[in-house]
């Protein structure tokens, strides 16, 4: 799956889709390891993985990339970031994440795998929620 699947949310089709398309494979190919054990604690690449869950498009990105693998090797250290991430925000924001991943689960938004889906409820929805 490429990072461009997760966008027809937020951009309509235009003349720069390509080009946007092309942007993001290069990113997620650079940025983004091919199974979750290439990614080191502590690498410089796992630091540029966590750090942007603060913007609306990345939360929604990487949630989507954590929760497509069933055992994602750093799924702990993901939902400690949205633990961290949800402290750090005004109560009035929590909302705001929580209905990014609702909007994630609605009908005409993405065909998710009923696996993905509720690795997107329980991995991401539910820690949001509990407000660590």
């Amino acid at each position: 799956e490429s990072a461009f699947d997760i966008l027809p949310f937020y951009i309509k089709d235009s003349k720069n889709s390509d080009t946007l398309k092309s942007c993001i494979e290069e990113i997620r190919a650079v940025y983004f390891p091919l199974q979750s054990t290439e990614l080191v604690v502590g690498s410089s690449s796992y630091h540029i993985t966590f750090l942007p869950l603060k913007n609306d498009f990345l939360f929604e990105f990487l949630s989507v990339f954590f929760c497509k693998e069933p055992n994602h090797a750093l799924e702990e250290n993901f939902q400690r970031s949205v633990k961290e991430m949800i402290k750090s925000t005004a109560p009035c924001n929590h909302q705001k994440f929580a209905d990014i991943i609702f909007k994630m689960l609605l009908p005409n938004h993405q065909n998710y795998t009923p696996d993905t889906i509720l690795a997107l409820i329980d991995k991401v929805l539910l820690v949001i929620f509990a407000k660590y």
